[in-house]
This record gives C-alpha cells, structure tokens and sequence, in this order.
C-alpha cells in the first residue's frame, strides 16, 4: 500500500477488515466523525518503538477484535 492515498488504505482496511496503525494524524481527522472503520490505533511522534509494539500486543491480548471497531485509541 506504500504510495496509496489515505483514502484508498482506509478503503483496503474497511475492505479486509484491518485495524489501522498510524503515525499520521491525518487518519484521525479522516475517521473522527465515522464509526464504520475497524479501528485505528495511533501513536504520537517521538514514542519508542519498541514500548509501542508492546503496547499494541497488550491491546490484542486482552481485547476482542470486534472491540476495535469504529474506535481510535491513542498510545
């Protein structure tokens, strides 16, 4: 998907039911106000990379994926 516009990765993730996970805050503007995404986890610049792995593989342990729909959350 390297190259596609955020729409269209948005579109793929919709389409095969994909959690988003992103850097780029122009996802968060692009989904703030729908709920028919299957989820978006977003980290703020400058996080290490390795504490968000291991925050993201937190999430999935403990959560449903049905949980993560139509939602964003924030690490």
């Amino acid at each position: 998907m390297l190259g596609s516009s955020d729409e269209e990765q948005v579109a793929f993730c919709k389409a095969e039911n994909r959690v988003i996970v992103t850097a780029d805050a122009d996802f968060l503007r692009l989904l703030k106000t729908e709920s028919d995404h299957p989820g978006v986890i977003y980290w703020a610049s400058g996080k290490h990379f390795g504490r968000i792995v291991n925050d993201i593989d937190a999430m999935c342990f403990i959560m449903e994926a049905g949980e993560f729909r139509g939602k964003i959350f924030y690490l």
